[in-house]
């Protein structure tokens, strides 16, 4: 830009000429060679032009202009408008310089404007330019009042209107732009700005303070970017740091990227928002969006909408979204370190997992919440099944109704406080099937109780009762649970145990103890149970034995004493078999424990014993002839 002002204040010396050789001299055909002649007298092999008219009043038009500068810059046109009342203060007065047409190539060279010459108004028009990563094509610019207070300034400071077909920044074009702005030394306003970028119209206003640009009534139209991609782009990165507030911006119809989410017709409001501050951070503002479909993980979200303001006490939240064909929808207050919704709503939703992309949207870790509450739950026909890890389980027809939830308090997970009623259609673990599944439960200052759970099953029930403080530092906790034709072939896994066994459990179990700690449990626990298997059968197998042994097994007694777990010896009945069933343990030290099964097969002639504990099992055999 300087290097343009160079070739207005070569022009200037032709105010001399104008002087020298009056008005009549303008007006021939002598007038070019004159000129030419005293220009290089003044400035040798430096200004040359083809030929230089004179209009009245006072505009001087020179044509086909070369600066002898390095590297030399021609120009097609370029226009003085001259000012002789500054004259008057022993200054060379220039109302305008227009240039027209130039190719700036390698940029410009550096220029400062001498004190005796004032410009009021440089004029740049049909300009190519290159400099310092930065290409124009086509550019138009008119700055007011222009002002260098450095030979690098790229720009003079001034009232400025841009105008350019093509601006490329590192990489990136912007087509069509426009640019109406006071650019100074600091606190500049752009007055509005436009341009097209990636296909995409872009407009808006702009405000510097001392912290960093602000943005005005920004619109950006139909615009596709990856936002995850974009952050490590050099432009990006020059750029980012100096806007440091959204006064107002507009995303509309957009497909946009961001923290791995994926937006489809993504409509988008921000307002009063500091970009130097995390969304955590921010003390006031708003925020709305909407889209016709989010994707993030293996899940997509159909026509999602919020609306966020900010406040210095969190994010006041509302929403609702369509998910796995059914509908959320929430209220409620956000902050970094806690969630307080007064409302959620899950209604109609049919979660079916059956390829392991289907789980990872539950694979994230969940945020290290202080405190989670929940005024007002509501769930309506849920359905969700996972077919993916066994054991498969699927619940059809859930429904929860829950109100003053808390499930987090102080960073401990636990329901906390509040009331919580659950129906279930149907529900099966492992094949195990219940119909018509009731769960209610309340806490009451971190004393929780389950006042009633009762699942039926296909041939009995499960019934449980259960308590448990949790606001107390050894968290005392009691339990019963009664079923009746509980099938336990399902349930295998859950006891390591080493042989096959099918059958249907009558179970009564009363515990009690305390869960502050893993030694606190080994030490209290207490309680009984009182164990029927019926329709028993028992598969057994070692290196040249194979038993499968139909079996009953009536009133086994298991006592709890402080953490000592006895089993009764107590025999297995079956035809065939006389088997006897004991064992012992110490929670303090369950390595050490120890289960025993002693069976005898007189039709085989075969007597087996079969010892085990939690991590292993010892299958022995012998003839029972030869036993003692």
């Amino acid at each position: 830009m300087r290097k343009l002002l160079a070739m207005g204040v070569a022009g200037i010396a032709l105010l001399l000429i104008l002087v020298l050789a009056g008005f009549g001299i303008m007006h021939t055909r002598y007038f070019t060679p004159s000129a030419q002649w005293i220009v290089q007298q003044l400035w040798p092999e430096t200004l040359h032009f083809e030929k230089i008219e004179y209009l009245y009043p006072f505009k001087l038009r020179l044509s086909g202009v070369q600066l002898s500068t390095t590297p030399a810059i021609e120009v097609q046109q370029m226009d003085l408008w001259l000012n002789p009342y500054g004259l008057l203060e022993q200054k060379l007065e220039i109302d305008s310089v227009l240039v027209d047409g130039a190719n700036l190539a390698h940029g410009l060279p550096a220029f400062t404007l001498p004190d005796a010459i004032h410009l009021n108004q440089l004029a740049l028009h049909n300009i190519d330019w290159a400099d310092q990563g930065i290409i124009a094509r086509g550019v138009s610019l008119q700055i007011k009042q222009p002002e260098w207070t450095s030979p690098q300034q790229l720009l003079p400071y001034g009232k400025i209107q841009l105008s350019a077909e093509q601006i490329t920044i590192d990489g990136e074009a912007f087509n069509q732009v426009l640019v109406d702005a006071n650019y100074q030394p600091q606190d500049s306003t752009v007055y509005g700005f436009s341009f097209n970028w990636h296909d995409s119209p872009i407009s808006g206003q702009a405000e510097q303070y001392p912290e960093g640009w602000s943005l005005i009534n920004v619109t950006i139209s139909r615009l596709n970017l990856n936002l995850d991609q974009w952050r490590t782009h050099p432009l990006w990165q020059k750029l980012a740091p100096n806007v440091h507030h959204i006064n107002s911006l507009d995303l509309l119809n957009s497909q946009l990227t961001a923290n791995g989410v994926v937006w489809e017709n993504l409509n988008l409001s921000v307002e009063d928002y500091f970009l130097q501050q995390n969304f955590w951070q921010q003390q006031q503002g708003y925020l709305s969006l909407n889209a016709d479909s989010a994707q993030w993980l293996a899940t997509q979200w159909v026509e999602p909408n919020a609306e966020l303001t900010f406040t210095p006490e969190g994010i006041e939240m509302e929403g609702h979204t369509q998910v796995w064909q059914g509908d959320v929808q929430v209220k409620g207050k956000l902050s970094e370190q806690s969630i307080a919704l007064s409302r959620l709503t899950i209604s109609g939703i049919k979660w079916i997992a059956e390829q392991p992309q289907d789980l990872l949207p539950f694979a994230q870790g969940l945020p290290a919440w202080q405190n989670l509450s929940i005024d007002n739950l509501d769930i309506n026909n849920l359905q969700i099944i996972q077919t993916v890890n066994r054991p498969f389980w699927q619940v059809s027809g859930l429904n929860a109704d829950g109100q003053r939830l808390q499930w987090v308090k102080d960073s401990q997970w636990g329901f906390w406080q509040g009331k919580l009623a659950v129906t279930a259609n149907s529900a099966s673990y492992a094949g195990i099937l219940s119909t018509q599944g009731v769960l209610n439960m309340h806490s009451e200052q971190g004393v929780w109780q389950l006042t009633r759970a009762f699942l039926p099953l296909e041939r009995g029930y499960i019934e449980a009762h259960a308590k448990w403080d949790l606001s107390s530092l050894s968290a005392p906790w009691q339990l019963s649970l009664d079923t009746d034709s509980l099938p336990v072939g399902p349930l295998q896994p859950w006891f390591n145990l080493p042989f096959g066994l099918e059958a249907f459990a009558d179970i009564s179990l009363t515990a009690q103890g305390m869960a502050g700690d893993r030694n606190m449990l080994a030490h209290s626990l207490d309680g009984g149970l009182q164990l029927s298997l019926r329709q028993g059968l028992m598969s057994l197998r070692s290196d040249n034995t194979v038993i499968t042994q139909p079996f009953e097994l009536d009133a086994l007694s298991v006592s709890a004493d402080r953490g000592r777990i006895t089993i009764t010896p107590t025999p297995l009945k079956g035809i065939g078999m006389q088997a006897m069933l004991s064992g012992s343990t110490d929670l303090l030290t369950p390595e050490q424990g120890q289960w025993q099964l002693d069976i005898k097969q007189s039709w085989a002639d075969q007597c087996l014993g079969l010892n085990w504990d939690f991590k292993q099992a010892e299958l022995a055999s012998k003839d029972c002839r030869s036993a003692p």
